[in-house]
């Protein structure tokens, strides 16, 4: 195995990719002429072994994350950073689904098993027996008490949607990842209340990346190779549609539908909703295929007596030209008036304010011609007050009074 003292100039380049590399971008497996072997590899798993449901919620869950490196040349294919943000839902939000700092530390050994058992670094152990059963490699070197675990360690977590870690291997005898197939990196630990699918994904860090690893002592970034997005179901559960939601908290159990929307917050999805009506007038809304109900002339305001004096489709409370017929309600100048009744169309003038009532306002009229005599009346002149009027003035009233 390889020992590693990196330089500071590898170093700085490390920083600089956490902080500066939000432009890379990443595939699946990009083309890459550093890498001489296969494609590495990351990823998350459920383990499902350690998910004890004999003694009822909540339960306490974890995600393996595996790191598969094939080594061609010591000098340039080991791995000297991990750059990982992971972003995380649940399809029961009204259960408890957390990813705490207290289940997921960055403690290593020598700390006592108090603090370690909860790491991210912990071996993962049979909850009946307490044998392990997949050692992770970094808590491992941590245990040879050599000095070979990595001394950089950022993880940040805000307990409801996102897991981020950053690894470098910073101290003088901190050891690069080296060649495995399946190599336990970390593991996110969840508690979670109910039956629910726990989805996971990459994202973005702000402001560092997405997912990259750094290779040896080159300090290149490279993505790779992900099973990413996948969602992991969390004890047994019917699904009858199939859209990895529970029947018992799918608002549509019988129709697919994962992203679960509800317009009109009625509890029954969009996707099976007969009538979604976002204003609650008993008319439903344009735009949504499974309704059955009348469709509302006035989706965003209450109108159940549905009134279109005009008869051009748009309800008298949300027509913006009640008593004119124009069924596409353009309004050029965003002054709330159409078009067709706007005695400005092209200038802003909501007071629809017309002097001369010639029918164009006065904020567009080139000519306001009150007496009709076909000269415009002349705009009124602003008082204007001379400097000797301003000064002069209040000394006068002084003199008056002291005489």
């Amino acid at each position: 195995m390889l020992k590693l003292r990196i330089p500071m100039s590898i170093f700085w380049i490390m920083v600089v990719f956490l902080f500066a590399s939000a432009a890379l971008t990443w595939a699946q497996c990009p083309e890459d002429p550093n890498d001489p072997g296969q494609c590495d590899s990351l990823n998350v798993t459920c383990y499902d072994g350690v998910v004890d449901t004999t003694a009822g919620g909540p339960y306490v869950v974890q995600f393996p994350i595996w790191v598969t490196n094939d080594i061609v040349d010591d000098s340039t294919d080991s791995i000297a950073a991990f750059v990982i943000p992971l972003a995380y839902t649940s399809t029961n939000p009204s259960a408890y689904c957390s990813l705490s700092a207290y289940w997921n530390n960055k403690f290593l050994y020598p700390y006592p098993d108090i603090y370690t058992r909860h790491s991210v670094f912990h071996h993962i152990t049979d909850p009946a027996t307490g044998d392990t059963l997949v050692r992770n490699r970094m808590m491992t070197m941590s245990e040879a008490m050599m000095g070979l675990e990595w001394d950089t360690i950022i993880l940040n977590l805000d307990g409801t949607s996102h897991f981020w870690l950053s690894m470098f291997p910073t101290g003088a005898q901190d050891q690069r990842w080296w060649e495995g197939d399946r190599v336990l990196l970390a593991t996110m630990t969840f508690v979670v209340e109910d039956t629910m699918h726990v989805c996971i994904d990459s994202t973005f860090w702000p402001p560092a990346s997405n997912l990259q690893f750094i290779r040896g002592e080159t300090g290149i970034s490279y993505t790779p190779r992900d099973n990413l997005p996948r969602c992991f179901p969390i004890l047994d559960c019917d699904d009858l549609d199939n859209d990895m939601i529970c029947d018992e908290f799918d608002n549509c159990p019988a129709v697919y539908n994962p992203d679960q929307e509800d317009a009109d917050g009625d509890e029954i999805g969009d996707s099976c909703d007969v009538c979604t009506d976002t204003d609650g007038d008993g008319y439903g809304d344009p735009g949504f295929p499974a309704n059955t109900c009348d469709l509302d002339n006035c989706p965003s305001v209450f109108n159940p007596d549905q009134q279109d004096s005009d008869g051009d489709g748009a309800g008298d409370s949300c027509d913006n030209c009640v008593a004119y017929y124009n069924p596409d309600q353009e309004d050029s100048d965003g002054d709330a008036l159409g078009d067709s009744c706007d005695n400005c169309i092209a200038q802003y003038n909501p007071d629809q304010e017309d002097t001369d009532e010639d029918g164009v306002g006065d904020s567009c009229d080139v000519c306001t011609d009150t007496d009709g005599d076909g000269y415009g009346d002349p705009r009124p002149t602003p008082a204007i007050w001379t400097t000797a009027q301003v000064f002069l003035t209040p000394i006068r009233r002084i003199q008056m009074v002291t005489l």
